[in-house]
């Protein structure tokens, strides 16, 4: 085995090599595009369980009715149906308010 072999060999045994940055910077760039696009709940709910004091609950997202938008969060408890409440924890579905997609906030760049 050759020097230059065996140093990427080393490389890649302690998980890092010249594209590593790269290939960090490209995930995180397709992680915002993502993220900053309107989900529709037929496609996708949001994640539940991320704070362990809320197992139950997503952190906070906008939420829309193809006409306005809220801010709130989604719940779902165990064999029970999942709600859209907004940011004071009312359901939205009592005030006849059907979302149909959300989105993680995302700040200015």
């Amino acid at each position: 085995m050759t020097a230059e072999q065996k140093a990427k060999e080393k490389e890649y045994i302690h998980g890092y090599n010249h594209n590593t940055p790269k290939i960090i910077d490209e995930i995180s760039i397709e992680y915002h595009r993502l993220m900053s696009e309107w989900v529709s709940v037929n496609e996708r709910l949001p994640e539940i369980g991320q704070d362990e004091d809320y197992p139950y609950a997503s952190e906070m997202i906008l939420l829309s009715d193809g006409e306005s938008v809220y801010y709130g969060q989604f719940e779902k408890c165990p064999d029970e149906i999942g709600v859209f409440l907004n940011s004071e924890g009312d359901d939205l579905m009592d005030d006849d308010i059907m979302i149909t997609h959300w989105k993680l906030p995302q700040p200015p760049k």
